[in-house]
């Protein structure tokens, strides 16, 4: 068994045992071979405000959370939200006053002044503001002010936020008024940052993305690479050593999992999780791996929610859905492709067969911000092997 609690070195790496955790919070310490992202983030943030890209199921949050727990070196005083279910500017500014309170003197001292004054019920229970709308700029101002002008705020699925708040306005902008806001704070305090991180691109916010974020650095965050002593292996056997599983050659298991989802970290977790449910009485070897992928993207109950893929494009498509699915399953043969290419192919539908190579181009641009695609030169293919797969399943 390879479940032992034994420390082995490699390269100057400790190889231990990490329980499997696919889809939960992880725990700081079991985050693997984000440091050095972590630390060109901290090394952007002291210029400028940051807004990390990736597809879902990279590790977002988890880099979020090592820049949380290292900002305070760098003299930083960190708030790390998650706004994704916030209905208003209020329950941001509300959320951020509750964060700010837990700290220390003097800057609880400000926020619970703050809170008094605007009439809030700290415990939560019955929020009353004591105004129709609350200030979130005076609420960011004085806090600014009271960490010596180093406040970082990290906003996770701030696009879904302001998303929503488009979709509860009748005139469709508030949620792009409050992108704004949040620029010109940036703006007005040099010494506040933002890291603005989502599961969905800014694109699907407004259309004046570029304008709100012109302030910032766009990092994208990556898989983790594989080969011979990449990360990704390095989590596949610290995943394998946390795991009850048969014997198994732990370096070629761990290089197999590692190129079968081609080093992301969640499709990694579900992986060594689904070995360890099934009891594999035999050896954990490629074709297991791989059988193991296939049984969850052709299985029923979608356990790896890979119907997500399908089911956000109307969502975020809107009108151009048909030619977003289109394209993609033009795509999903594996072939790549240039833009006449996927042009000529997508006319064969008939009820597309007048489209403008204009109206392609931007859609592939688009599925290209949303990490379905990616481009090399000319030509475009999925980005990853397994979305790839499960569209071909999912669009049978």
């Amino acid at each position: 068994m390879h479940n032992e609690f034994v420390l082995y070195i490699v390269v100057g790496v400790t190889i231990r045992p990490i329980p499997v955790n696919s889809g939960g919070g992880l725990d700081v310490e079991n985050i693997i071979g984000r440091d050095g992202f972590r630390d060109e983030m901290l090394a952007a943030l002291d210029r400028r405000s940051v807004v990390l890209t990736g597809e879902r199921r990279m590790g977002k949050t988890s880099v979020a959370k090592l820049v949380e727990r290292a900002s305070p070196r760098d003299g930083w005083t960190t708030v790390r939200l998650s706004v994704e279910g916030y209905r208003s500017i209020d329950e941001l500014t509300q959320s951020l006053l509750w964060s700010l309170e837990r700290f220390e003197n003097p800057l609880q001292r400000t926020a619970r002044g703050l809170l008094n004054r605007l009439s809030f019920n700290v415990g939560g229970v019955g929020v009353e503001p004591a105004q129709s709308r609350l200030l979130f700029e005076d609420v960011v101002t004085a806090a600014v002010a009271e960490t010596d002008s180093r406040l970082l705020l990290i906003l996770d699925e701030l696009p879904l936020f302001a998303r929503a708040l488009n979709q509860r306005d009748p005139a469709g902008d508030e949620g792009t008024a409050a992108l704004h806001l949040l620029r010109r704070l940036r703006e007005t305090h040099a010494g506040l940052r933002m890291l603005c991180l989502g599961s969905i691109g800014f694109h699907h916010v407004t259309r004046d993305a570029s304008g709100v974020l012109n302030d910032t650095v766009r990092l994208r965050l990556d898989p983790l690479p594989c080969g011979d002593g990449g990360d990704a292996e390095l989590l596949a056997r610290c995943l394998l050593r946390g795991a009850d599983l048969p014997d198994h050659d732990e370096a070629e298991t761990a290089r197999a999992i590692a190129a079968c989802v081609e080093g992301v970290p969640y499709y990694m977790h579900k992986i060594v999780e689904a070995a360890e449910r099934l009891s594999l009485s035999g050896t954990l070897d490629s074709a297991a791996i791989d059988e193991i992928v296939t049984t969850a993207i052709t299985t029923s109950d979608d356990p790896w929610d890979l119907r997500h893929y399908r089911d956000r494009i109307p969502v975020y498509y809107g009108e151009q859905a048909p030619l977003a699915r289109a394209t993609l399953d033009v795509l999903a043969s594996g072939a790549p492709l240039d833009l006449d290419g996927i042009v000529n192919l997508v006319r064969l539908d008939r009820e597309l067969e007048a489209v403008a190579r204009d109206d392609v181009r931007d859609v592939l641009e688009r599925l290209e911000d949303d990490h379905y695609l990616v481009r090399d030169g000319e030509n475009r293919t999925f980005a990853f092997a397994i979305v790839r797969r499960a569209w071909v399943r999912l669009r049978r």
